[in-house]
């Protein structure tokens, strides 16, 4: 346990800012990517490499600046070996978990969203879709795909892990078993354009926010977050083309 804990206000604080400052980026970016003739989710995916990654990467740094230069040494945590046996079992049962839960979930937010239907779509579709009636250049598509496989795929895995699982996580490691529980909340809960999946979201990722704090190992955490990204980012593209 470390000797720089944050309180919990702190913690929520620090969990939930880099949400509420892609929302912001995406609502006012949507517009303009949409007169340049790209389609809406382009803006989620420059939210990634200009908002979320400087943000928590930058953070991060900033804090490292204390060993003399800019590193993560100290800074990130839970980075202890594992034996490549754990790695090989936990792997498959932490994506199959996030599957199932992801599908439980998902009659449920249907359910409750039919509460909130009279709400207006004033938050823009972030998710990699695309509406084959929309006819766009294949430039177009072309750097829509480049850019949700680079952002969403492979950047933003690796720095969330390392910004919440590595630094936000072992600074409120006081709390037990709590602290796992409370991280994969304010995780999910992070991605506050999406409400309703949110709770589903925390289900999904509570046993590989455990992990990383039972076993003090990110990597794991790092390698599923990867996979579970580049399907739910490749899956919905390939449609694209099978369904256009």
């Amino acid at each position: 346990m470390g000797d720089d804990q944050h309180p919990i206000g702190k913690s929520v604080l620090l969990h939930l800012l880099p949400g509420v400052a892609i929302l912001v980026f995406v609502v006012l970016a949507v517009p303009l990517v949409e007169r340049l003739g790209f389609p809406s989710v382009v803006a989620g995916s420059l939210s990634i490499l200009f908002v979320l990654a400087p943000l928590e990467i930058g953070y991060l740094l900033h804090h490292g600046r204390r060993n003399g230069r800019l590193s993560l040494a100290g800074v990130v945590r839970y980075r202890e070996p594992m034996p490549l046996w754990q790695y090989a079992i936990f792997a498959p049962v932490l994506v199959l978990w996030f599957f199932v839960a992801s599908s439980w979930w998902r009659p449920v937010e249907s359910y409750l969203a039919g509460f909130f239907s009279w709400l207006p779509a004033w938050v823009p579709d972030l998710l990699p879709s695309y509406d084959p009636a929309t006819h766009y250049a294949a430039a177009v598509l072309t750097t829509m795909i480049v850019l949700q496989v680079v952002s969403s795929g492979l950047v933003a895995p690796v720095v969330e892990e390392l910004y919440f699982r590595g630094y936000l996580l072992p600074r409120i490691d006081r709390l037990g078993i709590w602290a796992p529980l409370i991280g994969a909340v304010l995780f999910a809960f992070q991605h506050v354009w999406t409400p309703l999946q949110d709770p589903g979201r925390a289900i999904a990722w509570f046993p590989a926010v455990y992990l990383a704090w039972r076993k003090r190992n990110i990597y794991l955490g790092i390698g599923v977050h990867l996979f579970l990204n580049l399907v739910g980012t490749i899956l919905p593209i390939m449609s694209i083309y099978g369904g256009g």
